[in-house]
């Protein structure tokens, strides 16, 4: 499976659980906040992908995929 159609699906996946419309967002409404930890903590968790392609993503940079892991 190709990395894009992953980090694509997971993102619809994670905003039709929160309810929300765009991830990458920088909206810092709680649902947000919740809906980019836990799309961070999977794709850290459950992928070999590196902190800055995760964060390329979802247009942060590493550090804050990092503290979002450990949050």
């Amino acid at each position: 499976m190709n990395t894009i159609q992953t980090l694509e699906e997971c993102k619809d996946l994670i905003s039709k659980v929160y309810l929300i419309d765009d991830l990458a967002s920088r909206n810092r409404e709680t649902k947000y906040v919740f809906a980019r930890h836990t799309y961070c903590g999977l794709l850290r968790n459950l992928t070999k992908l590196s902190s800055a392609r995760i964060g390329e993503s979802i247009n942060r940079d590493h550090a804050t995929i990092l503290h979002s892991c450990k949050v």
